[in-house]
């Protein structure tokens, strides 16, 4: 049986009332809290969603009892019904998700973040198309559902990804429950012509670097940000790492002080991005060198924390990009974006005179194509410069 409880917390100086519903069933799982600003509110919501989530555990117990009905163990030590044409999109992104917590090497999570948007937390609040039988999808439901985010501010290439991790999610549930006649070609034949018509599309390359005084800007911004709030966490020291060694944020982030080789000055950078094929993240470590300014960095916060051990910044990866963007926000700098600095950091390599394949060793790159852009880019800027030059002539 479902039960709620709500409990009253404070943010930013003001009462809040959180209603966490739990349902531990082991056909239906579930787990949400939410937040309102008065008890009946919450109050509401908890007894909405442990009725909705008492009748779902009592439709799939009689679903499971049904003659005819196999069921199995699926991903997991739950034994569910197995889904098949029938069965609802939601069935099968459900058991998708529930099979991510026990591969080693799950789906991004903004792939799962954009399949659990689709279902919702129940079937009021997700999209309709997450209601539908599998059976009935069509291009007609697809060009909806394209219209609905579209309607939301999504861009043709984050529908793109939404409709990617959908028929992942069909085709794996598919293969692993070997169910007949479920394939994710049920949406791809749809994919051409919904490109043709706009509601898909690739995503834009960004081409932002720093311009001129904006790294003295933000450099002085983020430091005196640093002395006015005594912050243990040194954001002008990871701006400047960012661009310095050419790490992704969760890379830097998961730096210890144990991967600093002060002798050969090099850092030993463990992967926060793999391919499932690329196997184990300890096997796929690599070493980059530490540039001077990188060097002087990093010894400074060892001097400052002479016993720290660990790693070398306690913050998370969303709390770097939200401090990152209110700075740029109040200092005024416009467009740009804390990944922005691995590209300015690509380019400053390249700059340097590095071949295209040492920058992919150096950033960990296993797909060429992002360094070849900003190549390109710099060629065409190169190129730029000198016709200028001999108009000047």
């Amino acid at each position: 049986m479902a039960f709620y409880t709500i409990t009253e917390k404070t943010a930013r100086g003001e009462a809040v009332f959180a209603a966490r519903v739990r349902e531990k069933s082991k056909y239906y799982p579930q787990d949400t809290t939410k937040r309102f600003p008065s008890y009946e509110q919450a109050l509401d919501f908890a007894e909405r969603m442990k009725k909705q989530y008492e009748a779902n555990v009592s439709e799939i117990k009689q679903k499971a009892r049904l003659p005819g009905v196999s069921t199995r163990v699926l991903f997991c030590n739950q034994s569910l019904p197995i889904p098949d044409v029938n069965s609802t999109l939601r069935a099968f992104i459900e058991l998708f998700l529930r099979q991510q917590s026990q591969v080693p090497t799950p789906t991004g999570r903004s792939s799962q973040a954009a399949l659990r948007a689709i279902i919702g937390k129940s079937a009021y609040d997700g999209y309709a198309i997450a209601s539908m039988r599998l059976i009935d999808i069509q291009y007609r439901e697809l060009s909806k559902f394209c219209q609905e985010r579209t309607a939301l501010g999504a861009k043709p290439s984050t529908i793109a990804s939404d409709l990617s991790a959908i028929m992942r999610a069909v085709r794996e549930v598919g293969h692993a429950c070997n169910i007949k006649n479920v394939s994710d070609s049920v949406f791809g034949i749809h994919l051409k012509q919904l490109r043709r018509n706009g509601f898909i599309g690739n995503s834009t390359t960004r081409t932002r670097r720093l311009n001129n005084g904006e790294y003295e800007k933000i450099s002085t911004a983020l430091r005196h940000a640093q002395q006015r709030s005594g912050s243990n966490v040194d954001y002008e020291a990871i701006f400047i790492l960012l661009i310095e060694t050419a790490q992704r944020v969760g890379e830097l982030l998961t730096l210890t002080w144990q991967d600093i080789n002060w002798d050969t000055s090099e850092a030993l950078v463990t992967p926060n991005k793999l391919r499932r094929s690329s196997g184990d993240s300890q096997d796929n470590k690599r070493t980059i060198p530490l540039s001077e300014l990188a060097r002087t960095t990093l010894k400074r916060l060892k001097e400052a924390t002479p016993n720290a051990v660990g790693t070398i910044f306690p913050v998370k990866a969303s709390t770097v990009s939200s401090r990152f963007t209110q700075m740029l926000n109040h200092i005024g700098i416009e467009g740009l974006r804390t990944h922005d600095l691995r590209r300015e950091a690509v380019s400053r390599l390249l700059e340097d005179g590095l071949s295209k394949e040492t920058v992919m060793v150096i950033t960990g790159h296993k797909d060429s194509r992002m360094v070849e852009d900003v190549y390109n880019q710099m060629r065409a800027s190169e190129a730029i410069r000198k016709q200028e030059l001999k108009r000047m002539d």
